[in-house]
């Protein structure tokens, strides 16, 4: 197993949140509007990690990691 690791924005990382199947299929069975509300009290969730004194911060400046395995899977070609 090899472990991909990315650094992005907190922005960034919600984008790639929605585009998950998961993500999509929560879309089509609610409203556009309730998709809307969880994805934005998402994002103050991971804003109020960063910023548990209440300033001001610059959002771009917040680096996040975001970790995934991938699986290899090696398999030897029958010989017939």
């Amino acid at each position: 197993m090899i472990e991909r690791e990315l650094e992005t924005t907190i922005d960034n990382l919600i984008g790639f949140i929605k585009t998950t199947s998961a993500c999509q299929t929560f879309r089509k069975q609610t409203s556009e509007e309730l998709y809307t509300n969880t994805l934005n009290a998402l994002r103050q969730k991971f804003i109020q990690c960063y910023n548990a004194d209440g300033q001001t911060i610059d959002l771009d400046s917040i680096k996040v990691k975001n970790s995934s395995p991938i699986h290899l899977y090696l398999m030897r070609k029958n010989e017939n």
